[in-house]
């Protein structure tokens, strides 16, 4: 989940890219273990304040995936990025999400058609709901024969 919490104001502050030397320690933990490590943060893409998931994937160099369909409340702090959906682990083909994904069905359907095999969605989702995610996650099951994932934060995080 989120390496810096969700607090979009807090976000120009705590951004960062893959390169980051502080994220040295997750690059030495995939290669030996063979793993792939992802969370999210707020990145600097082009000059752009983006939310992204930085990915470490044994023995790829790290990669960045941009959330391109903001919540309004995002739009405020955020631009929308445009990167890759789906990653390989081991022959298994991911589709990542991060939070409003789960209702943007062509962003489900982009994944399929990519060949994911998995979706993982990664949001800050309030008690209240989880449930409804939840039924969205089983529908995207369904619809696209996706084993999914999805990742909530706990703790303090801004409304969105």
């Amino acid at each position: 989940m989120s390496i810096s919490r969700y607090k979009p104001s807090l976000a120009e502050e705590a951004a960062t890219t893959s390169e980051d030397k502080s994220f040295d320690v997750f690059q030495a933990k995939r290669d030996p273990n063979n793993l792939a490590i992802a969370f999210l943060c707020p990145v600097l893409n082009k000059g752009d304040l983006c939310i992204g998931m930085i990915v470490f994937q044994a023995p790829k160099k790290s990669s960045t995936y941009l959330k391109k369909h903001l919540f309004p409340r995002e739009k405020e702090f955020f631009k929308s990025g445009q990167s890759a959906t789906n990653l390989t682990v081991k022959e298994l083909n991911v589709g990542l999400a991060i939070c409003c994904k789960l209702s943007v069905t062509e962003h489900q359907k982009s994944a399929s058609k990519k060949g994911a095999k998995f979706y993982m969605a990664s949001m800050v989702e309030s008690s209240e709901g989880i449930e409804s995610s939840l039924k969205k996650m089983s529908k995207t099951a369904n619809d696209y024969s996706m084993l999914t994932l999805m990742s909530n934060g706990i703790g303090v995080s801004e409304k969105h």
